[in-house]
């Protein structure tokens, strides 16, 4: 289960304008037909606090669009754990103690189980 915001959903790619109004950040997305996966992850000594699957035109897209919405993320007046958390990402990669990486997604590796029932066999 995903943690929680002291407002609501957690989601490192979003922020809160105000106390009822989330939003969800998709910063230069690809046009239909160029987007490719990619796999962007950021690894800290430890741990990796962020790895996602993230459609861009390159490689270098991918890891804008992520930098871009941390950015925003981070920059967001209201705060919360979002952006706390995206202000920490920030700081450690600038200061090199996290590094980001993007590698080209196999797409034969992705797998999905479909409800059936709730989406109308679509």
């Amino acid at each position: 289960m995903a943690k929680r915001d002291r407002l609501g959903s957690y989601s490192i790619f979003s922020y809160w304008s105000d106390g009822s109004s989330q939003h969800e950040v998709n910063p230069d997305p690809p046009a239909k037909g160029e987007a490719r996966p990619f796999h962007v992850a950021i690894f800290g000594p430890r741990y990796i606090p962020i790895s996602a699957l993230v459609f861009a035109r390159d490689e270098a897209h991918a890891a804008e669009r992520v930098r871009a919405a941390l950015r925003k993320v981070a920059e967001s007046s209201f705060g919360g754990l979002s952006a706390d958390r995206a202000r920490d990402v920030r700081t450690r990669m600038d200061s090199g103690e996290y590094t980001l990486t993007v590698e080209p997604f196999d797409t034969d590796r992705i797998a999905c189980h479909v409800n059936w029932a709730s989406n109308g066999g679509l």
